[in-house]
């Protein structure tokens, strides 16, 4: 009933723990702080890309507010009007 966060921050790309740490609390403090505005009933898996680009707070709240509802957009988009049924 609420959205859920979950991460996956790899070693292979990210090989120092202490930016490894870093990137992991922003993606938690930005869902933290943007959960009422997320999609209720889906789960977020964040999966961050290449280290040459350092999360920030702010910019991580807006791009996870605007890709989630994209994705859960696209997602209803798929299903199948309400009360129809297949043959």
């Amino acid at each position: 009933t609420h959205p859920r966060l979950g991460l996956s921050v790899g070693r292979v790309i990210w090989r120092d723990a202490v930016p490894r740490n870093r990137v992991r609390r922003v993606f938690r403090e930005s869902f933290r702080l943007t959960q009422h505005e997320l999609p209720v009933g889906f789960d977020f898996i964040l999966i961050p890309g290449r280290p040459a680009l350092v999360p920030q707070l702010e910019a991580t709240k807006l791009e996870l507010v605007r890709l989630a509802n994209k994705a859960a957009e696209r997602w209803r988009a798929k299903q199948p009007p309400a009360g129809s049924t297949t043959a």
